[in-house]
């Protein structure tokens, strides 16, 4: 029999458990700061203990890139928040969703190779088209970051964009969303323009081709929106929860909480349920939108699925990258490559084939 807890126990040579602070006893050799380190240690470990999840609800969310939900929401004591009924019969307008993706393809001795690719989904006058952007293929790295620098301006982080691929994907996906943006506007007219995800403008790049200046160019005809399925902002969940257990179609404004913890934020934020029965979402405006008759107009426009609109379904989908599009990327890298190196996955040889997180 054997009893989990969140002690963390090491072995000695002749198999007897000891402590973290005995495993730093057999190393440390200062007089004084063993005690020290090991009452900070056995501190540390107390605060941490596993008795504070007595009496507490827990929900197992084993993948850290998807958000799950309880099904019958979080309890919590909630802030002074108004949920507002939609209550607009809204305007019959034309739609667009937009969506992109990217992916790191190859990687050099010193710098990285992507593939971006965005998509536009259209309903207009009841009719459904579309047009995908890319895929374009990107080299990022030292011998050239200082030419894209020198295009995007001197707010360009040139050392992470090499360093980090995180922040050269986003930097990728914030350029071909924005160019889409504009394409879309201009095909559409008037109507309402939504993209995947946060109305937030990277802190890097020309003014041109930020968020915030294509949106400003077009707030005359087109009702710009971004839709967020799920949110990693741990304070704003429970009103996930609370809005989600109301009846009718609602909203609530979130402006201010969001503010207080996230930064380059642009516009107004809402929390919104478009159907009685769909799921709850976060939605920013540009300022000046009027909420209600915004939501309004979407809702007697779009197709809606479980509360969340078909256009932007199907640009999601289509933005992925096929298993096709993805061979003939590679294929157009190594052409240009003096010689493809074959890799290995350094977990799998080391820690075996089983999937150990």
């Amino acid at each position: 029999m054997f009893k989990l807890s969140n002690q963390i126990n090491f072995t000695s040579n002749n198999g007897e458990p000891i402590s973290v602070a005995g495993a730093c006893n057999e190393v440390a050799t200062v007089d004084g700061e063993i005690a020290s380190f090991q009452d900070q240690g056995d501190e540390l470990m107390g605060a941490m203990s596993i008795d504070y999840l007595n009496g507490q609800k827990i929900i197992f969310d084993i993948d850290e890139d998807k958000e799950i939900r309880p099904l019958d929401g979080w309890e919590e004591e909630l802030l002074d928040i108004e949920f507002n009924n939609i209550n607009s019969e809204g305007l019959k307008e034309n739609v667009v969703g937009i969506d992109s993706s990217a992916l790191n393809v190859a990687e050099t001795e010193s710098g990285s190779v992507y593939a971006v690719k965005a998509a536009a989904s259209f309903l207009i006058n009841n009719k459904r088209k579309y047009y995908r952007l890319g895929p374009f293929i990107a080299y990022i790295g030292p011998n050239n970051i200082g030419r894209i620098r020198g295009i995007v301006g001197a707010r360009l982080p040139a050392y992470m964009m090499v360093a980090d691929k995180q922040i050269a994907m986003g930097f990728l996906r914030s350029y071909m969303e924005a160019m889409t943006i504009g394409r879309a506007a201009r095909t559409l007219g008037k109507g309402i323009v939504m993209v995947d995800g946060a109305l937030k403008s990277p802190s890097f790049g020309p003014s041109s081709a930020a968020l915030a200046q294509v949106m400003n160019r077009w707030k005359e005809n087109i009702k710009f929106m971004g839709i967020s399925k799920t949110t990693h902002l741990r304070p704003i969940r429970p009103f996930y929860s609370a809005l989600a257990r109301l009846d009718g179609m609602k909203y609530a404004d979130i402006t201010e909480m969001i503010n207080s913890i996230s930064h380059g934020e642009y516009g107004r934020k809402y929390l919104v349920k478009f159907a009685d029965d769909g799921f709850v979402f976060r939605v920013d405006l540009p300022y000046g939108l009027e909420p209600d008759l915004t939501f309004a107009s979407l809702k007697r426009s779009e197709v809606m699925s479980n509360g969340y609109p078909e256009s932007l379904k199907i640009a999601h989908l289509l933005s992925i990258f096929s298993n096709a599009e993805l061979m003939g990327v590679r294929g157009k890298v190594a052409s240009r490559a003096s010689k493809v190196l074959f890799g290995e996955d350094i977990r799998r040889v080391l820690l075996g084939s089983l999937h150990i997180r």
